[in-house]
C-alpha cells in the first residue's frame, strides 16, 4: 500500500450515471411466512419470510425513518417500502458501491422536515470520482478484511452475552456450591439460601442531616445520559456549582444507581459508582435510587446482577405506577422486593464470576471501536484516493 495523489484515470461521473435506487415493497410483519430470506427495513434486518423480492447479493438503502443508512445483503431478500435497493447501470464492484454509498453520509440529503426521507434524485445528483475496476476491487479487499474484524468481536461479545445470561440464570438457582435446592416463593434456590426484604440486607443512601451543599465549591452530579446501560460502572460525572443544581438524590461513593423510570429502567440503566467523587458524595438525578451494601452483609455486585435477571426486570415493571411514558418504581417496590440471599463469601464468588464476563464484554468492545476507527478512516480515504492502492 502506498500514498500518493489520487491518479487522473478516477472518472468524475454523478451516481445517477452507474446505479438506480429502486423502491421497495410493503411486506407487514402479519403477512411474513417463516422463512430464511431476511427482510429489511431502513434500519437492517427487521424479519424473514419464504420469499424473496430481490435476488442478493444487492444493497439496501434508508429510504424513510433511518434515511441514508446503507445495509449489504449477501443473500436474496425483501426490501420494505421505507428502503430503496440498488442496481447497476453499469458494470461496477458491486461491495464497492455499498462503501461508497456508506461514505457520503447521504441521511444529510434528507428531504423532508418531519418524518426523515431520502429522495433519491439527490443522490443522483452526488458527484464522484470513480476508480477502476481493478482499483475498486482492491479497495474492496481492504475494507472487507476490516469489516471482517469487526464482524469477529461482534460475535464474541454477542455469544459471551448469550453465556453470561445462561450463567446468571444458573448462579442465581443453584448457586456455586453444588448443593442441594429448595422451592421458594421466589423460585428455585440453593437449601442454604435464605429470602429475605432486600431492606434488611442493604442500605438506602440519603442525605447525612445537617450537610449543606453550599459549603463545597463544586459538587459531583450524575444525570440520566452518563449512566449506563450496558456496562457495571460509572466513570464519569459532571462537577457543578451547587448553586446550579436544582434538584436531585444524594449518593456517595460505592453506590449502585438504580434507574426507576420508564424507558430507562427498561433499557437496564443502572451502574455502580467506582470513580473517586470529589468530597467522597454527588447528586444524581432524582430518577434513581441509590443503595449501598450492609458491611460484611450483603454485595452490591449480587445485587447489581440480580436486579438485571429478565425475570426480575419484568415483576418490577408490572410494579410501575403513574401515566404512560412517565411511570416509575416506586421506592417501596424495590425495599421490600424479596431477594435470594447467600452467605457474603458465596455472594462474592457469583460477583466474580459475571464481573469476569463483563470484563471481558468490555474488552472486546473496547477493541470493537478501534477496529471500527480504523474501518471508518480508511473508508473515508480509499473513497476519495487519499491512500491508493498498488495493483497489476
Amino acid at each position: 500500500m502506498k500514498r500518493e495523489k489520487r491518479k487522473k484515470s478516477w472518472e468524475k461521473i454523478n451516481l445517477g450515471q452507474i446505479i438506480n435506487l429502486n423502491y421497495g415493497k410493503s411486506l407487514p410483519k402479519e403477512e411474513r411466512l417463516l422463512g430464511k430470506h431476511p427482510v429489511f427495513g431502513s434500519n437492517g434486518i427487521v424479519g424473514y419470510h419464504n420469499e424473496a423480492l430481490v435476488k442478493g447479493p444487492g444493497i439496501i438503502v434508508g429510504r424513510k425513518g433511518s434515511c441514508g443508512e446503507v445495509h449489504y445483503s449477501s443473500d436474496d431478500f425483501w426490501p420494505i417500502d421505507t428502503t430503496y435497493y440498488v442496481t447497476l447501470r453499469s458494470k461496477q464492484n458491486l461491495r464497492f458501491i455499498s462503501y461508497l454509498l456508506s461514505s457520503l453520509n447521504l441521511s444529510a440529503k434528507n428531504s423532508h422536515s418531519t418524518i426523515p426521507g431520502l429522495n433519491r434524485e439527490n443522490v443522483y445528483q452526488i458527484e464522484y470520482n470513480l476508480p477502476s475496476l481493478p482499483e475498486q476491487k482492491n479497495i474492496v479487499a481492504v475494507l472487507y478484511k476490516i469489516q471482517k474484524a469487526i464482524e469477529i468481536q461482534d460475535e464474541i461479545i454477542e455469544n459471551t452475552q448469550e453465556l453470561k445470561k445462561s450463567t446468571m440464570q444458573h448462579l442465581f438457582t443453584y448457586g456455586t456450591r453444588g448443593e442441594k435446592t429448595k422451592q421458594t416463593e421466589i423460585g428455585e434456590m440453593p437449601e442454604n439460601w435464605e429470602v429475605v426484604n432486600l431492606k434488611d440486607k442493604f442500605i438506602f443512601t440519603s442525605r447525612p442531616k445537617g450537610l449543606n451543599y453550599a459549603n463545597y465549591r463544586e459538587i459531583a452530579f450524575a444525570p440520566m445520559e452518563l449512566i449506563p446501560n450496558k456496562a457495571v460502572h460509572l466513570n464519569n460525572f459532571i462537577l457543578k456549582k451547587p448553586e446550579k443544581i436544582s434538584s436531585g438524590i444524594y449518593f456517595e461513593q460505592g453506590d449502585l444507581l438504580f434507574s426507576k423510570i420508564t424507558p430507562c429502567f427498561e433499557n437496564g440503566k443502572q451502574c455502580i459508582i467506582s470513580c473517586n467523587i470529589p468530597n467522597g458524595f454527588g447528586i444524581a438525578t432524582t430518577e434513581v435510587i441509590p443503595i449501598k451494601e450492609m458491611p460484611n452483609i450483603s454485595d452490591k455486585y449480587f445485587l447489581f446482577y440480580y436486579l438485571l435477571k429478565h425475570d426480575i426486570r419484568s415483576f418490577i415493571t408490572s410494579k410501575m405506577e403513574g401515566a404512560t411514558g412517565r411511570q416509575r418504581v416506586p421506592a417501596h417496590i424495590i425495599r421490600e422486593l424479596s431477594i435470594p440471599f447467600p452467605c457474603l463469601t458465596e455472594q462474592k464468588e457469583i460477583s466474580a464470576i459475571l464481573l469476569a464476563l463483563d470484563k471481558k464484554i468490555e474488552l472486546h468492545n473496547s477493541k470493537k471501536v478501534k477496529v471500527q476507527e480504523l474501518f471508518n478512516s480508511m473508508l473515508n480515504k480509499l473513497m476519495v484516493g487519499e491512500i491508493k492502492l498498488s495493483y497489476k
